[in-house]
C-alpha cells in the first residue's frame, strides 16, 4: 500500500498489539527514520474484548514529520514477550514475536501551485490578538503590550513563522522573546508560539 503525503506534513502512526494470553517481558522495537522527525506522542495500554474474549490492547502513537521528498520507508516493528505459563519459575513459557507490516510513504515536493513564502501544511490555523490594556485608553507616554498568538494542529512550534510587527508611526515598539510550546496526544502535536511587542 502506497500513501501519498506533502513535504513537512503530519505523519500519525499507530501500532496496537492485541493479545489475549498473559505475557511477560514486553518489548517493542524502537522506531527509527531517516529523513524525518518523530515524536512519540502517546503510549497507553488497556484491556479490550474482542469476539467475547478479553485482550489486552498495547497502543503507542507516533508522529511522523519528513524533513525530505521522495520516498519515506516504515520499516517493521517487531513486538516480543514471554508467555506466562506455571511452570515459568523453571525456565517454561515460549517466546512470541510478532511484526508489523512496512509501508511506503511517497512525500511530494511543495505543489507548484503555492505562491506563499511559507509552506505551513497546518490544520486549524488561528491568530488571536490581545492587548494588555485597551488601546483607545492610551495617552502619550503609556506602555501597553500586544500579543499575538498563533496556535495549529499537525505542526511542531519551530514550523510556525513569527510575527512580523510593522513600525507605526508616533510610537517605538521592542518586541519580546517569542514563546513556544508543543502539546502532543494521540491525534497527533498541537503547537503554539505567542509573540508580544512593548508599545511606548
Amino acid at each position: 500500500m502506497r500513501i501519498y503525503i506533502t513535504y513537512h506534513q503530519q505523519i500519525l502512526l499507530s501500532l496496537t498489539v492485541y493479545h489475549s494470553v498473559q505475557l511477560d517481558d514486553l518489548s517493542m522495537s524502537e522506531l527509527t527514520l531517516n529523513n524525518a522527525t518523530i515524536k512519540k506522542v502517546g503510549q497507553n495500554s488497556f484491556d479490550r474484548t474482542v469476539q467475547g474474549i478479553r485482550h489486552r490492547v498495547h497502543e503507542i502513537n507516533y508522529a511522523i514529520f519528513p524533513n525530505k521528498t521522495g520516498k519515506l520507508v516504515i520499516p517493521e516493528q517487531i513486538f516480543s514477550g514471554k508467555e506466562i505459563s506455571q511452570s515459568r519459575y523453571y525456565g517454561g513459557g515460549s517466546l512470541i514475536r510478532r511484526k508489523s507490516e512496512p509501508r511506503i510513504i511517497t512525500i511530494n515536493d511543495i505543489p507548484k501551485a503555492f505562491t506563499g513564502d511559507l509552506w505551513l501544511p497546518a490544520q486549524q490555523l488561528q491568530l488571536q490578538e490581545t492587548w494588555s490594556k485597551p488601546p483607545e485608553q492610551l495617552y502619550v507616554g503609556d506602555s501597553i503590550t500586544r500579543s499575538i498568538t498563533t496556535t495549529a494542529n499537525g505542526v511542531t512550534a519551530s514550523q510556525l513563522p513569527p510575527v512580523d510587527f510593522k513600525p507605526i508611526k508616533g510610537a517605538k515598539l521592542y518586541p519580546d522573546q517569542a514563546e513556544t510550546n508543543n502539546a502532543e496526544s494521540a491525534t497527533g502535536i498541537s503547537a503554539t508560539r505567542v509573540d508580544s511587542t512593548a508599545l511606548i
